[in-house]
């Protein structure tokens, strides 16, 4: 059966919107620049805190109006990390979203994983764990407290604005123009020989 997700009297399901997006963001997760507080994280005491902000996590938009009190569980030798977490298999209402939660994975001796799963092709299952923060503990205090966020600003105005995923391509660089210098000299390398 032929269906049209955005077509006049047709319903309209809402993991096909997640889908074009994420195929237009190419699968690129982040927060959105200048919105809000761009979910920043801080700590105080045994709290974490992730204030306002937007995140596009695999093509959802995800917005926490007012500042969060996340509290932590303050043992020596843990290794935490805030996520913001994405779970298909819980159920929204109109007044709760059941499917996003602000959490700190925990783990000792060193940082927890990720789950990342494909949840942009799974409409109704699957989990996405996107990281704003890492953090060790003692007994006492939270500590190294480091800011994780990967930011969507379409707004760069030049090379070094624009993020770049050196995953696969076995470069250091983290923004296009690094990306460019870094090649340049690998090319006034083989140059010189």
């Amino acid at each position: 059966m032929l269906k049209g997700e955005n077509y006049a009297s047709q319903l309209y399901e809402n993991w096909s919107n997640r889908l074009a997006i994420n195929t237009f963001l190419k699968g690129v997760c982040g927060v959105i620049k200048d919105f809000d507080n761009e979910l920043e994280v801080t700590a105080s005491g045994s709290n974490i805190y992730v204030d306002s902000g937007v995140a596009i996590i695999k093509g959802g938009i995800v917005r926490n109006t007012t500042s969060a009190t996340l509290p932590v569980q303050l043992e020596a030798n843990q290794y935490c990390i805030v996520v913001l977490e994405i779970d298909l298999t819980q159920i929204n209402t109109n007044d709760n979203f059941n499917q996003g939660a602000l959490k700190i994975l925990t783990n000792s001796g060193s940082y927890p994983e990720l789950t990342q799963q494909n949840i942009e092709l799974t409409p109704s299952s699957g989990t996405y764990q996107f990281e704003l923060a890492r953090f060790t503990t003692n007994t006492t205090e939270i500590q190294n407290l480091t800011d994780k966020r990967k930011f969507l600003d379409y707004y760069a105005t030049n090379a070094e604005d624009v993020s770049y995923d050196n995953a696969n391509s076995g470069l250091l660089a983290d923004n296009v123009q690094s990306a460019i210098d870094e090649l340049s000299g690998y090319l006034n390398e083989l140059e010189e020989i």
